[in-house]
């Protein structure tokens, strides 16, 4: 697993960081220090947090979030963190589960999905776009609503099938091709 990892892939998101893929510009990074800082009140990761937290204060969509100037050195840092202190690795893990694993085994287990390969289709679905209308134009609940309801006789199969094939239009269409 990727821990360590933060680096800017070019992606309109700041420093994509640890095993999820936390960014600097959608909020999830920020939540990671901060709860890290919450276990670790003198780790030396802690001067980022003010720069993380002013990203945050951009609407979504603004090419502000994507800005690292303030960040210099953070990559390095988060990858000191990981290597220096299992409690990091154990803050991503529960920041993790908590932002996006539980949220979309709720959201599968709400249209009927309850394979292992079904919840992982909504897990990454979930990681790679989000739950809290981060990407108003694509996200989990709008992919759901998208796709509309499990037919009545329906397999899990056909569902996730006609999922998919939604989450593949929004993803060839997104605006500014990032994905």
């Amino acid at each position: 697993m990727g821990y360590a990892a933060a680096e800017r892939l070019g992606d309109c998101r700041g420093y994509t960081c640890g095993y999820i893929g936390f960014t600097t510009g959608t909020n999830d990074a920020y939540t990671v220090v901060k709860e890290y800082i919450r276990r670790k009140p003198k780790a030396s990761i802690k001067k980022y947090i003010p720069a993380l937290k002013k990203l945050t204060t951009y609407d979504f969509g603004d090419p502000k979030r994507d800005d690292t100037t303030q960040l210099k050195g953070f990559d390095k840092a988060w990858h000191k963190t990981t290597c220096d202190d299992p409690v990091f690795i154990q803050t991503q893990l529960d920041v993790g589960q908590s932002m996006y694993l539980k949220p979309a085994l709720k959201y599968a287990a709400s249209v009927g999905i309850h394979s292992n390969l079904g919840k992982a289709i909504f897990y990454d679905t979930i990681v790679q776009h989000g739950w809290q209308y981060v990407e108003s134009f694509i996200n989990l609940p709008r992919i759901i609503e998208l796709t509309g309801p499990k037919k009545k006789e329906e397999s899990e199969k056909s569902y996730l099938t006609r999922f998919i094939t939604t989450r593949r239009q929004l993803v060839c269409c997104y605006p500014g091709g990032v994905w």
